[in-house]
């Protein structure tokens, strides 16, 4: 079933870079200074001057060791990983103030920010990884905020699902088991996260419990270095050594490419310019490919022409063009990605939480992720959980994964407004903690540890158990947790010690904690029969274990041995107060995001999920086409009367001029359009000129129409009484009157269920990927639909047909009818840009010369004149302004449409 989106989730805001919600995690250094995002993108000359998957080398030194600058940048000199990673957080805080202070919002004091959960490296220490990362973070930030948190990303995935998404198993009243599966540009975290029966954005207390997890640093890089290696190994010259490529290849992965010889540093720019093209390739394919079964024959499929280098030394390599297509990339994707890294990974955490749900089972799978949307991992999940989650379902948003973290904090941040500015996640374990301990070199083994320094009880912990997972810690960092234990033998050399996660398998080394396992006991060490392990834990999850073999007292000194301090798998347990306005970051490695969310607007988007009148419209923002619906969500996420009166012109005239375009098309295949010359009497763009033209066509009450009947309640004397007083109401806006209107909500709804019902059976969209089939008249590809606030958009059919169709016509389909009705030349598609999606163009004014369109998304305008390449398009308007059956007919029937 289709997955709707709470008033929540709809309203909330999202920051703006360069008009685009999302920030490609890139720098570039030039002669001009800094650049980051998609102004880094437009700038470069190729892929090597810029500077991206920066973020894992951002925890490779601790913050108080020197980091030599060992990255090439742009403008020739080297930086490290903290300088590239500082220049890209400023160059988002810099566009972040004008963004809030244009709006007339609070400047927020307090920063949530997303990280991978704590990484398992193998002989590697994932968890010091992410102590180094959070503090070059919170150094980085804390100049511009009051407060520095940190939350990981499957929780603010889970947050995100649980309170942003209408879903019979997320909103009943009973206890839920979710499978959080986050698969991001540089990583793959899995947890299991166990809900309460109840519990809303608004309620108090901690809703959630985190039981287990798992992370690796495979994420859509790892992707495309594999797809990299896969495609240079195939078309290497025959004189090419292959060792000598596999010792570049671990030189690119490290990213330390300074004082390489010139072949090393060669390799490294060729390869820079081949996964450029590589990641290009990836998302085509991803955005058009209808069919995601694992055993599908594509033929050919989407695909893109890549260049690869046949000797990558080269400084000016021979090229060879290959096509990569879907077959290609699912056969890495499944043998590389998921047999090798992912699969283990996803088991890990299974394995992990069987012991914390007590024979419950897993009833729910989350999905997040910008490598998410290549929905092979949907699949494979399907496949793997019956064995371990039998009843299981995967909750599949039907749109992109990448909003999902972002939005996820923003409603973390709410969740504080109603808790004091506490979390469901603060200073809380994600795993369980469990220790083998080994007197004099002997065996391992796991004691029973009983937790004496709280006042509840805890003797029901299993043997090596020292903290079941969803533990808080508290004010551990202050007064230490505390157990006692009994050996079999005193430790009178030395006692071996081994920190684990959730496992009591000292050879395991992805669930060791410690590299440093032995303490050496004093020679004049005495014991107590029972013997005592204290464990200070910090804020940012270093824990300090002290081994004490003999209290002090009155019988002498205490006698203990500290051990070396090793990093829990916990999320950050600095203490927080409640803010007035909140920063949601996710700083990915591939993409960023920013959230915006105050106290004040998350009282009034709760107030509003319990008011009809507002649910009405958060429906209609899930269901319109998307002109319309943008400008909707906008306006559901407008608090003070001034944004109200800011955004409501807007949004009534998109849906108005919707209403117009689909009216227009119908009339025109009327008779009555042959004797008629309604378009010329479009004016402008407005609300008021729109409204003029769409009453024109009402009023002809033209016979045998699809849409005009079911709009026709637009003359009815209420609703034409509305819309002349929002009319008006936007007129006195723009000529500075003063204006006591207060009909916004009613007259959107008027116009969104009458655009809503008049369009049922048909989608709107557009068509992709149009070839001939063979040598037949025959057309297929694929048609997109577009409903909704924000792309990408998912839903898609296949099609064949007679006629072929360019993807910058915008259409209404009816897969029942098999019919297409083209909407030119009142709106289309612009032309897709390398670096920012299409955006939809609508007709604002039109005269002999020339025709002009305003974009729904972006601040520009279109000109098209009688010499443009689309000059084809104003000669439309120019032949309906001669008649309004002129033109080309916009219909197109006997097609065939599956929904895929």
């Amino acid at each position: 079933m289709a997955l709707k989106k709470e008033l929540f989730i709809n309203a909330l805001q999202m920051v703006e870079f360069d008009e685009s919600q999302n920030i490609p995690t890139a720098v570039l250094f030039d002669s001009m200074g800094a650049h980051i995002g998609h102004q880094a993108l437009e700038r470069a000359a190729d892929a090597t001057e810029l500077n991206e998957n920066f973020k894992l080398n951002l925890g490779e030194t601790a913050r108080e060791r020197l980091e030599p600058p060992r990255f090439d940048t742009g403008d020739g000199k080297q930086r490290s990983a903290h300088e590239i990673t500082k220049t890209f957080f400023e160059g988002v805080l810099k566009n972040l103030k004008p963004w809030i202070s244009s709006r007339g919002l609070q400047s927020a004091d307090r920063i949530l920010v997303a990280e991978p959960l704590a990484l398992d490296r193998g002989n590697e220490d994932g968890a010091e990884w992410l102590k180094n990362y959070r503090a070059k973070v919170k150094a980085i930030l804390k100049p511009h905020f009051e407060e520095v948190d940190f939350l990981p990303e499957p929780f603010a995935v889970f947050q995100y699902y649980r309170y942003g998404i209408r879903h019979p198993l997320l909103t009943s009243k009973t206890r839920h088991a979710a499978l959080v599966v986050d698969f991001g540009g540089g990583t793959f975290d899995v947890s299991v996260v166990d809900t309460t029966a109840s519990g809303d954005v608004s309620g108090s207390g901690r809703n959630s419990r985190p039981l287990a997890a798992a992370s690796i640093a495979v994420g859509g890089a790892y992707i495309n270095m594999s797809i990299a290696k896969d495609l240079l190994s195939k078309n290497l010259d025959k004189g090419v050594d292959r060792n000598r490529i596999s010792r570049a290849w671990e030189i690119y992965r490290e990213g330390a490419h300074q004082d390489l010889r010139a072949d090393l540093l060669q390799f490294v720019r060729n390869m820079r310019k081949l996964i450029s093209q590589v990641e290009r390739a990836k998302i085509h394919i991803c955005d058009t490919l209808a069919d995601w079964s694992l055993d599908a024959q594509y033929s050919p499929g989407p695909g893109m022409q890549i260049a690869v280098p046949k000797n990558p030394f080269s400084e000016k390599p021979e090229e060879i063009s290959i096509r990569f297509d879907a077959t290609q990339l699912r056969d890495i994707f499944i043998r590389r990605v998921w047999n090798d890294r992912l699969r283990p990974a996803l088991t890990t955490a299974i394995d992990r939480a069987k012991d914390e749900l007590g024979g419950r089972q897993v009833d729910i799978v989350l999905l997040s992720g910008g490598s998410a949307n290549i929905r092979w991992l949907t699949r494979l999940v399907q496949e793997l959980l019956p064995s371990a989650f039998p009843d299981a379902e995967i909750l599949e948003l039907q749109g992109s994964f990448q909003e999902v973290v972002s939005k996820g904090l923003a409603i973390e941040c709410a969740r504080r407004t109603f808790n004091g500015g506490t979390s469901d996640f603060q200073a809380v374990t994600y795993n369980r903690l469990c220790l083998v301990l080994a007197p004099d070199e002997s065996v391992p083994s796991a004691p029973r540890f009983k937790l004496i320094s709280e006042s509840k009880a805890h003797s029901n912990l299993a043997d090596g158990t020292l903290l079941e997972s969803a533990y808080l810690i508290g004010q551990a960092s202050e007064t230490p947790l505390r157990w006692k234990f009994r050996l079999s033998s005193p430790p009178k050399r030395s006692l071996d010690y081994y920190f684990l996660k959730s496992s009591l398998d000292h050879e395991a080394i992805a669930s060791l904690h410690n590299i440093d396992h032995r303490v050496i006991s004093p020679k004049s060490a005495t014991f107590d029969s029972n013997l005592i392990l204290e464990l200070k834990v910090s804020p940012d999850g270093t824990a300090y274990p002290k081994f004490v073999y003999r209290q002090g007292g009155l019988n002498g000194d205490q006698c203990s041995v500290d051990g070396k301090p090793f990093f829990l798998d916990m999320t950050y347990g600095e203490k927080t107060t409640l803010g007035e306005a909140y920063v949601g970051f996710d700083f990915g490695t591939s993409n960023s995001s920013v959230s915006y969310v105050e106290q004040q607007a998350v009282r009034v988007y709760t107030e509003r999920a319990s008011d009809k009148g507002w649910q009405e419209l958060n429906e209609l923002v899930n269901v319109l086409p998307f002109p319309a619906a943008y400008h909707l969500a906008r306006f559901l996420g407008s608090t003070s009367e001034a944004e109200i009166e800011d955004r409501f012109g807007v949004a009534f005239e998109s849906l108005l001029f919707s209403i117009l375009a689909l009216s227009f098309v119908d009339f025109r295949m009327t008779a009555e359009a042959r004797k008629s010359s309604i378009f010329k009497q479009f004016t402008k763009g407005s609300a008021g000129p729109i409204w003029s033209v769409l009453r024109s066509i009402l009023e002809r009450k033209a016979k045998q129409a699809l849409f005009l009947p079911k709009l026709s309640t637009l003359l009815e004397l209420r609703s034409r009484s509305a819309i002349d007083a929002a009319i008006s109401a936007i007129n006195d806006k723009k000529h500075h009157r003063a204006s006591h209107y207060t009909g916004h909500r009613e007259v959107l709804s008027t116009l969104g269920n009458a655009l809503n019902g008049a369009m049922t059976g048909w989608r709107f969209g557009q068509f992709e990927d149009i070839t001939k089939r063979g040598f037949s008249s025959k057309y297929t590809g694929i048609f997109r639909t577009a409903h909704g606030s924000h792309g990408p958009f998912v839903e898609i059919y296949e099609y064949e047909g007679s006629e072929t169709f360019s993807n910058m016509e915008a259409v209404l389909v009816s897969p029942e009818r098999g019919e297409v009705l083209r909407m030119s030349p009142l709106i289309f598609w612009t032309s897709p840009s390398e670096n920012l999606q299409q955006d939809i163009a609508l007709l604002d004014s039109t005269s002999e010369a020339s025709s002009n369109y305003r974009l729904v998304t972006g601040s520009g305008a279109i000109n098209v004149g009688g010499a443009s390449e689309l000059a084809d398009l104003h000669k439309m308007c120019v032949e309906l302004s001669h008649g309004d059956h002129s033109a080309s007919f916009p219909t197109v029937s006997g097609v065939k449409l599956t929904l895929r």
